[in-house]
Formats: structure tokens, C-alpha cells, sequence
């Protein structure tokens, strides 16, 4: 019959089992906490939710201040006037040279316009038949000049004699006679351009007054407000209304 012998330290068979497993939890819990020391724990960031719906997203900041637009445009009339009607409103898009109001005496300035515009094109028609009456009359006179140089022989004048022709005095005669037609007819062109040039003068000062009766906009923009009333009156370079400048 054999044996086995097992060799146990008195030491260790005197130490109970329980001191080596509460001698293990205290090292465990020794390396959790050096490791919480050196790897501290992090904060919880706390992230925002909401219920969000299907459809389109639109980006909007929040600031406060006092918004400054550089591009408003003041518009006045240099003659003033009663407005009598305006022809847009707040929010109406404009171009450049449109016709934002009439003033009272826009139809007798629109009449007075017009008849003086109608007499200066008489006026045109008149000088222009005047001009083409003077080149008449100076092809005329070249071609008596162009005979009177040609016909210098004595013998072309007793051709033109034998003929029936005119004698030398009575082409001179003609010759003054178309010079002095010549004269006249000159003088009708300068009266008559004259008289173009008044009426055109009178007609640009008409069409100034017709232009002060009327409200124009000097830009591309959008009416932003109508400081006037129709049927009020507005004092010469009194602000009447104001547009933001889309030019």
C-alpha cells in the first residue's frame, strides 16, 4: 500500500480562507480607485431633443440693434404741386424714370405741350421748304453765271439774237433779278429758322412744366411708403414718398 505526501506550509495552513479573499477585494478596490484618480469620469452632455415634422428648414438668428438701410431714397419734386393721383402703392416695384403720381396741372401742361410741340414741327416744315426754295433759286443763278461765261463771243450773241434770245442787258437784268430772289430767299430761311428756333425753346420750356407735374422715380426699386396723401398738396422738395433701391 502506497501513499502520497503533500507538503503545506505551517503558515499558509494557518491563515483562513476568508483573510485571502478580502485580502484580494481590498487590492481590487485599491486599482479602481487609482484608475478613477488618474481617468476621472466625464460629464454627461446633455443633448436637446424635440418632436420634428416633415417639411423645410428655415435658418433664423436672433440679434438685437437698430437696422440702418443705405439704400432708402427720398423722393421730392423741385416745383411741388397737389398731388392728384399716385399710380402705385407700398410694395410696388418701380424702374427708373416710371411714373409713381400726377400733380393737378399735368393735363393743361400736357395740353400746352403738346400745341407747342405741333408748332414747331410747322415751324421744321416751314424752313424746310424755305431751304429747298433757296437751292432752287442758287442752281438757278449758277447756271446763268455758267452762260454768261460761255457766251462771250460776239458771234454766240448774234446767234442768240438771230434765235430771239435775250440780249446781254436784258441776261443781266435776269441776272439781278435772280440775285435779288436769291436775297429774299435767304432771308425767309434765317426768319424762318429764327421762328424754329423760338418755338423749339418755347416747346422745352413746356415740356419742363410738363415733367414737373409728374412724380418720376430716379431708380430701379420698392415703394416702402407714400408720404402724401392725393389731393394734398406738396410743398416744392417736400419728401413725397420713399423706395429701397434694387439697382
Amino acid at each position: 500500500m502506497s501513499s502520497v505526501r503533500t507538503d503545506t506550509s505551517p503558515m499558509a495552513s494557518k491563515i483562513p480562507r476568508y483573510v485571502y479573499v478580502a485580502g484580494v477585494s481590498v487590492l481590487t478596490l485599491g486599482l479602481i480607485a487609482i484608475y478613477m484618480v488618474i481617468h476621472p469620469k466625464k460629464e454627461k452632455v446633455q443633448i436637446p431633443i424635440a418632436e420634428v415634422r416633415y417639411g423645410t428648414i428655415y435658418p433664423y438668428v436672433t440679434v438685437t440693434g437698430t437696422i440702418v438701410d443705405q439704400d432708402i431714397v427720398s423722393i421730392s419734386s423741385s416745383a411741388g404741386g397737389q398731388i392728384a393721383k399716385w399710380m402705385v402703392h407700398v410694395g410696388s416695384h418701380v424702374k427708373a424714370g416710371q411714373i409713381l403720381a400726377y400733380f393737378s396741372n399735368y393735363s393743361i401742361n400736357k395740353e400746352i405741350y403738346e400745341s407747342l410741340r405741333e408748332k414747331y414741327i410747322e415751324a421744321q416744315e416751314i424752313v424746310a421748304d424755305d431751304q429747298r426754295e433757296e437751292a432752287l433759286l442758287k442752281a438757278e443763278q449758277n447756271a446763268a453765271n455758267l452762260d454768261a461765261v460761255t457766251s462771250g463771243s460776239m458771234r454766240y450773241y448774234q446767234q442768240l439774237h438771230s434765235n430771239g434770245s435775250q440780249s446781254p442787258a436784258e441776261e443781266q437784268v435776269q441776272q439781278d433779278q435772280n440775285a435779288i430772289n436769291l436775297l429774299s430767299a435767304e432771308e425767309a430761311t434765317l426768319q424762318a429758322e429764327q421762328a424754329a428756333i423760338e418755338a423749339k425753346l418755347d416747346m422745352l420750356t413746356a415740356l419742363q412744366s410738363l415733367r414737373n407735374s409728374e412724380l418720376t422715380a430716379p431708380v430701379n426699386g420698392e415703394i416702402t411708403s407714400l408720404q402724401v396723401p392725393a389731393g394734398a398738396q406738396l410743398s416744392p422738395y417736400q419728401e413725397a414718398c420713399t423706395l429701397i433701391s434694387t439697382t
